[in-house]
């Protein structure tokens, strides 16, 4: 999404696309470089201690919706639990057509972080 963002795609078609709020892009966008100097951090020295394992996204457009999706509620102020993450997790994963046997349990949101 990153990409798109930064080749100029609207904001509303990226809303409509990933199912979230035209505000959650809008808070990407302004939020850019706060993100990337996370990202960074995650890939140092520093990072590296304070995490068990690196792990790449099975499916990057689940990845994707549910960063903004989470990033849009927190916008909100709305309370996030986890059994709500997995539920959003496995909307996302059937509207996305994604694996069948895809199953969005407390497992699978501890590994994923």
């Amino acid at each position: 999404m990153r990409e798109r963002l930064s080749k100029g795609e609207s904001g509303a078609a990226l809303a409509k696309i990933y199912g979230v709020g035209t505000s959650a892009i809008s808070d990407i966008k302004t939020k850019k470089a706060q993100l990337e100097q996370f990202a960074l951090k995650l890939d140092s020295e520093e990072g590296t201690l304070s995490r068990n394992t690196a792990r790449s996204a099975n499916n990057k457009a689940l990845e994707d919706a549910m960063y903004m999706w989470f990033a849009q509620r927190r916008s909100l102020e709305e309370p996030i639990s986890g059994p709500l993450i997995c539920e959003k997790a496995l909307q996302f994963n059937e509207m996305f057509n994604g694996p069948k046997d895809f199953r969005a349990t407390s497992g699978w949101l501890i590994l994923e972080n």
